[in-house]
C-alpha cells in the first residue's frame, strides 16, 4: 500500500512538474542594458499582488538601497519580504510603481544580467546529491572546473570552513541520497553551499 501511494503521490508531482515545464515565459529578455556589480536599487511606490488574488501583498511601497549598503526585510509571514525579491528578479512584475537600478527602470536592464548580479538564497532551498563543484556552479556549469573561482564562492560564503578537513574537496559528494560515501550535511551547511 505505501508503494501505490508512493507511487500516486510521485505521478501527481511529475503531471505538476511537466505542467511548470510547459508554460511559456512572459519575460524572456527584456532589456538589453547591463547593471553595475553593486547597483543603486530604488522601489517606487510599488504595488503587487499576485494572480488571481484581491489582496495586495505590497502597497506604495518605496525604499532605497544604495550600493555597498546592507539592509534586512523584517515581517511576518506574507508581510512581502520574498515578494521584494522576486520583483527584482522580474518573476513578476509590479501592477503599479516602478523598480530602478541606478536610476533607471529595471525593465531597461537584460533580465538574465539582474540575476547574475545578485545572489539569493529563499528559506526553500533544494539540495542535490552531486560533487560539491557541481552544485555551487549549478548557475554557471561551464565554471565548473573553475577551482580558483570555486574557492571564493567557498570563502565568502563560508563553505571553506565546512569543507577544509575533506580529502576529496571540491569533488565531495554532498548527500546520501544516491551515494553511501556522500558527505551529510547539517540544515545550516546546506544553506551556506545553497549561497556559494
Amino acid at each position: 500500500m505505501n508503494d501505490i501511494n508512493r507511487f500516486l503521490v510521485n505521478n501527481t508531482r511529475l503531471n505538476e512538474l511537466q505542467e511548470f515545464i510547459n508554460i511559456k515565459p512572459e519575460i524572456e529578455k527584456s532589456g538589453k542594458r547591463l547593471p553595475s556589480a553593486n547597483p543603486k536599487i530604488e522601489f517606487c511606490n510599488v504595488s503587487f499582488r499576485y494572480p488571481n488574488s484581491e489582496q495586495y501583498v505590497l502597497k506604495n511601497c518605496s525604499f532605497t538601497i544604495e550600493p555597498h549598503e546592507k539592509a534586512a526585510f523584517i515581517g511576518l509571514n506574507g508581510a512581502g519580504k520574498s515578494t521584494i525579491i522576486k520583483l527584482m528578479f522580474r518573476f513578476y512584475d509590479p501592477e503599479e510603481g516602478c523598480i530602478k537600478l541606478e536610476g533607471i527602470d529595471l525593465k531597461e536592464y537584460d533580465v538574465y544580467a539582474v540575476r547574475k548580479v545578485f545572489g539569493v538564497l529563499f528559506q526553500d532551498y533544494v539540495t542535490y546529491c552531486l560533487p560539491l563543484r557541481e552544485i555551487i556552479a549549478l548557475s554557471d556549469f561551464g565554471e565548473r572546473f573553475n577551482d580558483e573561482k570555486l574557492r571564493h564562492a567557498c570563502d565568502i560564503s563560508g563553505v571553506t570552513d565546512i569543507i577544509k578537513d575533506w580529502e576529496q574537496g571540491y569533488d565531495s559528494i554532498l548527500g546520501r541520497y544516491y551515494a553511501d560515501n556522500g558527505k551529510n550535511l547539517s540544515g545550516v551547511q546546506w544553506q551556506l553551499v545553497g549561497l556559494a
